[in-house]
């Protein structure tokens, strides 16, 4: 079996990696240079990490609200020592 990837193929695979071990990266662009060497020195790649697109809007849980779906009760937190049979 042979499988043939093309260099735009090849780039997005070496981002989706770097992504995947750092994802920090996720809202960054790369710039993917593929160089092809001789002997020992082989094929590399160069990678330049350049700006960030739309940065996420972080939020802290105490902020955060939470999500609610139609026709659920809202959830409540849960706290440790509390038991839900001592309503009274």
């Amino acid at each position: 079996m042979k499988i043939h990837l093309e260099e735009h193929e090849l780039k997005e695979i070496i981002q989706d990696h770097l992504i995947s071990h750092m994802p920090d990266l996720n809202n960054r662009t790369f710039e993917i240079q593929l160089i092809a060497g001789r002997g020992d020195n082989g094929h590399r790649a160069e990678i330049e990490i350049v700006t960030v697109h739309n940065p996420p809007n972080v939020t802290s849980e105490a902020e955060a609200e939470p999500e609610t779906v139609a026709g659920e009760d809202p959830a409540v937190p849960f706290k440790f020592g509390e038991d839900e049979s001592e309503d009274s």
